[in-house]
């Protein structure tokens, strides 16, 4: 069987959505032997609307959301459609990275597949699991997100 190209053997196809370009680089290198990895860039100023339109348009089997506090209204959105509207995304991952909340509100917030809070070493691993239907949560989320917390209060009313 080929991938999606043409060109050897078919790969899963993975939604990164990470805005550093230094860990969107590193995190493709890493997954790349496995995955066929496509990019989004999302921002705090943006309602998610790159990522949904590469995921509508390339309609990848998995996601990998990289979230920070600048970033929450955004990602619950990006989530959310992803797991209801675009019935091809099967796994969802979120990337906690600086003052993030805990991996209890991304799972009931975000509906995530999977949490994701260690180093580069354990991407591929993560992944991997996902892509196996499992529920992966990887490392301890980073502290101090009480500000984003009553946030994600707000919003569920």
């Amino acid at each position: 069987m080929t991938g999606r190209g043409g060109y050897g053997p078919e790969r899963p196809l993975l939604l990164l959505v990470e805005p550093d370009l230094r860990a969107r680089l590193r995190v493709s290198a890493l997954l790349a032997g496995s995955f066929e990895v496509i990019h989004a860039r999302m921002d705090a100023r943006e309602v998610a609307e790159e990522p949904l339109r590469v995921a509508r348009l390339r309609q990848p089997e998995l996601a990998l959301i990289s979230l920070s506090v600048l970033e929450p209204e955004a990602g619950l959105r990006l989530c959310r459609m992803l797991k209801t509207d675009l019935a091809p995304v099967r796994g969802v991952g979120v990337r906690l990275r600086g003052a993030a909340p805990p991996a209890e509100e991304i799972a009931g917030v975000w509906l995530a597949d999977g949490i994701f809070a260690a180093g580069d070493d354990q991407v591929l691993p993560f992944i991997e699991a996902l892509s196996r239907g499992e529920q992966p949560r990887i490392g301890s989320p980073p502290p101090g997100a009480g500000v984003l917390l009553r946030l994600l209060r707000r919003l569920r009313r």
